[in-house]
């Protein structure tokens, strides 16, 4: 029920909190990610966000009139397909890579194909992949993040996907500076002092994950995940 509220919320139209709220289900809730073995992870290697010979790309989150046709073709055509094909029982990986690949290419800040994508490298951790799209562009999770991060420095919602994605993978060194820049740029996120007092208590740093499962409550966030996960541990937020 989580997974699907995600993926049809529009985010383009919600609020920061809304958002980070769903994310903060999915932390507790999902299951550990996983990708190929040779992704690479340096922007170096990940490509340009555009070329010459790609259209747009177009910016998911304050997308113009005329910028909407676009992405709302892209969603039609390639998006949603790869949608359909990952509810079904037996679905096809190379057809969900692919329309994926297409998206945040010429949607890098693409929130719900970024998440699609980390349930996707999840549900088929050993799946071989066909070389880089167009010989530029690399396929790995990570290098889509890196193309949606410059492509839109100041899309928070990137940046915090990446977290989960890296936090889930229990990549906690990795995860853990992304959330880091977060939270100075958003102290008073209260979502973030969640989702951050999460990885402090899976690095059994009980005092951190303490002081932002508090901070989480000062600013409106009461979910009970973070508080029950303490004081299994024997620890009182």
């Amino acid at each position: 029920m989580i997974l699907s509220a995600l993926i049809k919320t529009r985010f383009s139209k919600e609020p920061l909190p809304k958002l980070a709220f769903i994310f903060s289900f999915i932390l507790l809730l999902a299951p550990s990610y996983s990708i190929h073995a040779n992704s690479i992870l340096n922007s170096s290697s990940c490509g340009p966000v555009s070329t010459k010979d790609t259209a747009g790309p177009y910016n998911y989150r304050t997308r113009s009139p005329g910028e909407r046709w676009h992405v709302n073709d892209v969603n039609k055509h390639h998006y949603f397909k790869a949608q359909r094909e990952m509810s079904k029982r037996s679905p096809l990986p190379q057809r969900i890579h692919r329309e994926l690949s297409y998206t945040l290419i010429r949607i890098p800040n693409h929130h719900q194909a970024l998440f699609l994508l980390a349930r996707f490298h999840n549900q088929f951790p050993k799946e071989e992949f066909n070389p880089p799209v167009a010989g530029v562009f690399s396929v790995s999770p990570e290098c889509f993040f890196d193309r949606g991060m410059r492509f839109v420095p100041d899309d928070p919602y990137v940046p915090l996907l990446k977290a989960i994605y890296y936090h889930k993978r229990k990549r906690y060194k990795k995860s853990l500076p992304v959330y880091k820049r977060l939270i100075e740029k958003h102290p008073g996120w209260g979502e973030l002092h969640y989702n951050l007092g999460l990885l402090y208590a899976d690095m059994k740093d009980y005092k951190q994950a303490t002081l932002h499962a508090n901070k989480a409550q000062e600013n409106g966030y009461t979910l009970p995940g973070l508080k029950n996960k303490l004081e299994k541990a024997g620890h009182r937020p």
